[in-house]
């Protein structure tokens, strides 16, 4: 499932709900297994009451209050929704786990997500919105209390795909820093949705030649926000790959103080540094990253990496 790896987590507890078995022909049993409590459906739309889904290999879990996912425009089947609610929980898992296990490397959940890639394509606009979420993982536990997950086709790019997502009330029961809100919205060339694996060859998200557009991207740590847009088009090498990011942090001190203790002290030293390189205007720091011609600069100053 090394194609899927990078992407089911775009698709976005404690112990499985007593509810009937969720649908999930898309991921084999003995990687995931998912329950609900109670199942409505109407018009292209599909609410799942204690939804909850288990990683056989690792135990860990997540459980949403309420699932809703929809189709307005009537693209998709209601087994279509039923299936990248489970490609977005298996993702959810996933991210959480750090690695795919060998049980969920499947050419079913390929399948599916092409299905669904298709239907965008073809003007599909389907929303996955989970309320109040809890991951479980050992000793861990992270409650997010809404994510909601926006495809859209883009007029005049058949190729493309929009992808919106909002995490909202996200918090560790380690107290360890994390953000406690993250937005995206970005585009991205389908085909990095839908093909599948070449055999046992990785393909990267974005190919050579291909823009990965990220039209805003805003986390909030407590009171210092972060906020991005950019591109990026990769290209065989260094050399002829091309990119551009504007970052900017608003209350960086109070980051700083947030990472201390927090976090290894390589990305405090390394946010520390970066603020000097950054343009200052009040309590913002800026910084716009280019690459162009196989040198990286930021803020206009080229960089003596060696990027080969």
């Amino acid at each position: 499932m090394t194609r899927l790896r990078p992407l089911l987590p775009l698709f976005g507890l404690c112990t499985l709900l007593c509810g009937a078995p969720a649908r999930a022909e898309a991921i084999p049993a003995a990687c995931l297994t998912t329950h609900f409590a109670h199942e409505r459906v109407a018009a292209r739309e599909v609410l799942l009451d204690g939804f909850s889904a288990r990683l056989m290999e690792t135990g860990a879990t997540l459980g949403v209050a309420e699932a809703r996912i929809t189709d307005p425009t009537h693209h998709l089947t209601d087994a279509m929704l039923r299936d990248a609610n489970t490609l977005g929980a298996l993702g959810a898992l996933l991210l959480d786990n750090g690695r795919t296990p060998r049980s969920c490397d499947t050419p079913d959940a390929h399948a599916a997500m092409r299905s669904i890639v298709h239907a965008v394509v073809a003007g599909g606009a389907p929303e996955l919105r989970w309320d109040r979420a809890v991951l479980v993982r050992g000793a861990h536990r992270t409650t997010i209390r809404s994510v909601i997950l926006r495809f859209h086709p883009l007029p005049g790019a058949p190729a493309r795909i929009g992808l919106a997502i909002e995490a909202d009330g996200i918090a560790r029961s380690d107290g360890g820093l994390t953000p406690s809100s993250v937005s995206m919205s970005v585009d991205l060339p389908a085909r990095a949705l839908s093909q599948a694996d070449e055999g046992a060859k990785s393909v990267p998200l974005v190919a050579p030649g291909e823009t990965l557009t990220i039209h805003s991207l805003h986390v909030e740590y407590g009171s210092s926000h972060l906020d991005g847009q950019g591109f990026v088009r990769p290209g065989q090498s260094w050399r002829n790959s091309s990119g551009q990011l504007h970052l900017e942090i608003s209350g960086m001190h109070d980051l700083l103080n947030g990472l201390h203790g927090n976090s290894p002290s390589g990305v405090t030293t390394a946010l520390a540094v970066a603020q000097l390189m950054g343009h200052r205007d009040g309590d913002r720091t800026g910084w716009d990253v280019a690459l162009l011609d196989g040198v990286l600069s930021v803020n206009h100053i080229p960089l003596p990496l060696p990027l080969h």
